[in-house]
């Protein structure tokens, strides 16, 4: 899963519930954050330009549910 900063991310959110995309570097700071509609299944994201090399947790909140995943960025 290695990006550049870019990419797509797809979710399957509770029934009529908004949820939120967050994404953390390793020390635990937020870097980026998104609303994401009920009604889509799918969001581009585009981090900093200033976002380093590493492993990032991506995670999603909705309805009191909350569901992470890790990313790799490389920066050439």
């Amino acid at each position: 899963n290695p990006t550049s900063g870019n990419f797509k991310i797809t979710y399957l959110l509770p029934q009529n519930q908004p949820g939120k995309l967050e994404v953390f570097d390793i020390n635990g700071r937020r870097i980026y954050e998104m609303n994401l509609p009920h009604w889509s299944t799918m969001q581009e994201v585009s981090l900093p330009k200033s976002t380093s090399s590493g492993i990032y947790n991506c995670v999603i909140t909705s309805d009191n549910k909350r569901v992470s995943k890790k990313v790799a960025v490389i920066n050439e």
